[in-house]
């Protein structure tokens, strides 16, 4: 009978010597992510503000209030990711897409013209040309 090499049991020792350092949390990532879009929605609420114009006609009221309102938007959006962790945010959306699809594939296709028409605007590279 062929006599086959003894083996060295497994340890975890072993393992972890072959394995790559672990690459960061994807929660970490998704906290951090949150956070630098919360202060973001802020600082536009922020920068909102400052667009206000003094009142002269009621053209300029009506464009004041739709400032307002969206300022007011993104600091209640900033509040809600700041206080909320991901798992809850994303049972939110599900919750509101099965109650609202149509909001929810209307959001979706101007987000797809707004972001084709960015991707078109933007300058051609040299890798482009290739």
């Amino acid at each position: 009978m062929d006599a086959q090499p003894r083996r060295e049991p497994f340890s975890e020792s072993q393992n972890n010597q072959n394995r790559p350092e672990p690459k960061a949390n994807h929660r970490d990532l998704l906290a951090s992510a949150r956070t630098q879009c919360a202060n973001e929605l802020a600082n536009l609420g922020d920068s909102l503000l400052t667009e206000r114009q003094p009142l002269h006609s009621t053209e300029l009221n009506l464009s004041n209030q739709l400032l307002e309102n969206f300022q007011l938007g993104c600091y209640r959006a900033s509040q809600y990711l700041k206080q909320n962790d991901s798992k809850k945010i994303f049972q939110d959306t599900r919750q509101f897409i099965s109650k609202r699809p149509e909001i929810a594939l209307g959001t979706l296709f101007i987000s797809g013209l707004f972001l084709s028409r960015a991707l078109k605007s933007r300058p051609k590279s040299e890798s482009d040309y290739e």
